[in-house]
């Protein structure tokens, strides 16, 4: 078997190039550190020395700051030094060898010496007392004001709102400083700095509530709270009260492991101090009902491969060895914690001692053979080397994804890792609103602090615990194959000259959308079925490329209940159940899975209702480009199979099948969308398997519930009501074009690179009532329905809980998002008057 590279997807590891810092903008307040002179552990951290200074006779005082790095290094903004609480005292200071007068409370650095420099040297002129505390951050708040921020705040000509209100909240005097970043928002102000105003004003009213507090739940609400503000250091204070007071509650540790994340940063080896709290996570969330991802990590000491026009063989050592086990454990706890335990981790440790060779490193057959099929998710090649590069369930070794694994970073070999179960949730449409690996940098609250926040945040928000229980990369054939079905065709999809080139075409989907399935009375043949696989080239032998046909079966069940649904196609298959399209065909056969009758690629899941239900399936046969071909060792294959067991690959009690239809069939009724009066979900209810359990909106849905004939909604979710003749009421909520820089609460959810907004709200009339369609991202659920209260304006419409009033999701294409990008719709009331910014739809006040 010939593998040229150009067949074999091989995703790697990178950073966008881009014309400028992504995170630009976002570095408000960023925590840097806080140096504790007396505590020896803060003073080494910091570089602290007491000594003599440059002047001779004046005793100093040096330390370092280092600007916060996100993801992409460090963004736009300057140094603050802040000294909180009353301060009386004053120092000479000087950055970079360079006098900028007095030290005050809060004192900034200016932009032009720290710009672009990990490190930035400061000196005190004296000596600094035991127990001083010099809390450093990052922030770009001179930007947004459009004012120079240099030296001692209190003796600076900037707006009198900012100035006092910042040295207010430093004071601890959070109310008055609350009353003057307030009444600082003027007509005069720019939306941004209207808008750093306000969230400056929030982080004063959270450290407000957060004395008041007294409960474990309230002081988790102010943390998600104040994570959608990037208010790092209170989210921490306020999850590790929630867990001192909730010690068993999960979600309470998951958050406080990720608020360190973002205020310490997790890069590399800090990771180390922050993996405790996921553990505890891990450990506190229920195992009944996981499933397993199983892993085999190879340590090979004698690997081989090409360098330049020759080759060298690597080694790997015990201490490498013990290194990877480590860093690869704290992924592993992390998947345990973000899958809300539903997804368990299971690493089988390998070491091997004879030379193996990977000369061709996306060839699988050397490592053929080194597990069962059926019993191995992911399979990582590791040895002394730095690349790194994932390849898919149908480019591995025994259906394994297979990963060349250097001795990385802990984000690095959670990267690559992810790219296997991204391929297995994107390809059996499990994953539905899961972005690829490459694209997760938009995931979570922004700007996250490395590339593994991105890949966490991605695999918590946008991935549900019901997608993790059914997700499966391969497993023995434990339970039988539907071999009793009648089929139709063949039919012409396209010319038989087109090609399919790519894994995931949008092309060929697009065609394939455009086919209806037929009537079932219509399906008469009987195919031949092997093995489980039924053949559409013997019952068709001449047929054409690009062509496809149609095979339907009953399937009984004995009461409504979620099944595991594995799918095998050559080269694609797209499944109805009860007349609904439920799997679309993403996925189109490749590398060794094309031309080879391959049954049970991917691990799909459906929800069967009690009796018997029809099953469709369109199989089509496609011609690949030459890149996508084996050469000369597969004839061409036609062929689907299907098989249904539980999420442990255990035969389910009473489910059986038959072609013929059952006497008395009535298909059942799949619930209609009713856009006069939709129905309603309490949020509870659903989060855990959302996308299964709550109705996919349409477009069309859309525009009759609020009227908007012509509205319209493009992949960064603006919706367009250009061509309405909204109401005068509704007008100041409605933009008309889409903007990268607008922030306001209208219908753009800003989610441009990087994105600005969790929430998009659309206005419309019902029965002579305002009402509002609220979009949210899959980091805000939680966050806004949660801390939405209910006004005495939307009480009158009967809204008890915006939470109760989830109708639906809906999705807009994008190529980074193969299912679809995902936000939950809200179909309820948010009262007269919007605010401009989202966050001041959120209530803290209430939290005891």
């Amino acid at each position: 078997m010939k593998l040229a590279i150009s067949i074999i997807v091989t995703l790697v590891c990178a950073v966008p190039v881009l014309a400028q810092n992504p995170h630009d903008g976002y570095a408000f307040w960023l925590p840097c550190g806080e140096l504790r002179v007396g505590d020896a552990a803060s003073e080494k951290e910091f570089g602290y020395v007491q000594g003599s200074s440059a002047v001779p006779g004046a005793a100093a005082t040096t330390f370092v700051v280092r600007p916060r790095r996100t993801r992409f290094d460090v963004p736009a903004g300057q140094i603050v030094l802040v000294r909180p609480g009353k301060v009386t005292s004053t120092y000479d200071i000087s950055a970079e060898g360079t006098a900028l007068g007095q030290m005050g409370a809060v004192t900034f650095l200016p932009t032009a010496l720290t710009k672009g420099k990990r490190e930035v040297k400061v000196e005190v002129k004296g000596t600094l007392p035991r127990g001083t505390r010099i809390k450093m951050y990052f922030t770009d708040d001179a930007d947004k004001l459009g004012v120079e921020l240099t030296g001692d705040l209190s003796k600076l000509p900037t707006p009198g709102s900012y100035r006092e209100g910042v040295l207010r909240f430093w004071e601890g005097a959070y109310p008055a400083a609350r009353t003057r970043l307030l009444g600082g928002v003027t007509p005069d102000k720019t939306p941004a700095a209207a808008s750093l105003l306000r969230r400056l004003a929030r982080w004063a009213a959270a450290y407000e509530q957060f004395a008041k507090i007294k409960t474990g739940r309230g002081y988790y609400d102010l943390g998600l709270f104040c994570m959608h503000g990037r208010y790092w250091d209170l989210a921490v204070d306020s999850f590790r009260k929630a867990t001192e007071l909730m010690p068993r509650d999960p979600d309470a540790w998951f958050m406080l492991a990720d608020s360190l994340a973002y205020r310490d940063s997790d890069l590399d080896m800090r990771m180390e101090n922050i993996i405790p709290y996921y553990q505890k996570a891990a450990d506190l969330y229920p195992k009944e009902g996981s499933n397993t991802y199983r892993n085999h990590i190879g340590f090979f000491k004698q690997f081989r491969v090409r360098e330049g026009d020759g080759t060298r063989v690597l080694t790997m050592n015990d201490e490498q060895m013990d290194y990877v086990r480590k860093v690869w454990g704290w992924c592993s706890t992390i998947m345990e914690a973000v899958s809300k335990g539903r997804l368990r981790m299971v690493n089988t440790y390998k070491v091997y001692e004879t030379e193996f060779d990977n000369t061709a490193h996306t060839d699988p057959r050397p490592f053929q053979g080194l597990f069962e099929r059926g019993s191995t998710e992911a399979f990582f090649k590791f040895t002394g080397w730095g690349a790194s590069d994932c390849m898919g369930h149908d480019c591995g070794p025994d259906r394994s994804a297979s990963i060349n694994m250097g001795l990385r970073e802990w984000d690095v070999m959670y990267h690559e890792w992810n790219h296997s179960l991204d391929w297995a949730l994107i390809t059996s449409e499990l994953g539905i609103g899961t972005p690829v690996t490459h694209s997760s940098d938009w995931c979570g609250f922004q700007p996250i602090s490395s590339m593994g926040m991105g890949h966490k945040s991605s695999n918590r928000y946008y991935t549900t615990p019901g997608m993790y229980q059914f997700i499966r990369g391969s497993d023995p054939y434990t339970t039988e194959h539907v071999e009793d079905w009648v089929v139709s065709g063949p039919f012409r999809l396209m010319a038989e000259t087109d090609k399919v080139d790519e894994r995931f075409s949008r092309e060929a989907r697009d065609k394939t959308a455009a086919v209806t399935p037929p009537d079932i009375a219509s399906l008469t043949q009987k195919p031949v079925v092997e093995d489980g696989y039924v053949d559409f080239k013997k019952v068709w032998p001449d047929a054409p490329k690009n062509a496809f046909a149609f095979a339907h079966t009953y399937v009984y069940s004995p009461k409504k209940q979620k099944v595991r649904m594995w799918l095998g196609a050559d080269d694609n298959i797209r499944v109805w159940l009860n007349g609904r399209l439920v799997h679309k065909g993403v996925y189109w056969a490749v590398v060794l899975f094309q031309e080879a009758k391959e049954k049970d690629q991917v691990s799909s899941a459906v929800m069967l209702e009690p009796g018997w239900n029809s099953l469709m399936v369109q199989i089509t046969n496609a011609q690949h480009g030459e890149d996508w071909m084996i050469p000369g060792e597969r004839e061409d294959c036609w062929g689907f199979s299907v098989r249904f067991c539980d999420h442990l690959n255990r035969e389910v009690p009473g489910l059986r099948w038959q072609s013929a239809r059952p006497a008395g069939f009535v298909m059942p009724q799949v619930e209609q969308f009713n856009a006069r009066s939709p129905k309603t979900y309490r949020w509870e209810d659903v989060a855990d398997d959302y996308t299964m359990l709550l109705p996919e909106l349409t477009l069309q849905d859309l525009r009759d519930v609020t009227g908007y004939r012509t509205m319209t909604a493009n992949d960064d979710i603006f919706f367009d009501l250009s061509k309405e003749n909204v109401s005068a009421a509704i007008a100041p909520y409605v933009i008309g074009k889409p903007d990268r820089n607008e922030t306001a609460l209208n219908n753009q959810l800003n989610w441009f690179f990087s994105p600005k907004e969790m929430a998009a709200v659309v206005r419309y009339s019902r029965g002579g009532q305002m009402r509002d369609l609220l979009f949210l991202r899959p980091e805000a659920y939680d966050v806004f329905l949660r801390l939405l209260p209910v006004g005495p304006e939307a009480a009158k419409q009967g809204v008890k809980r915006h939470a109760d009033q989830v109708i639906g999701y809906f999705l807009v294409p994008r190529e980074d998002s193969p299912n679809g990008r995902i936000v939950l719709v809200v179909d309820t009331f948010l009262g007269n008057r919007l605010p401009t910014d989202e966050a001041d739809l959120l209530d803290i006040g209430s939290l005891k």
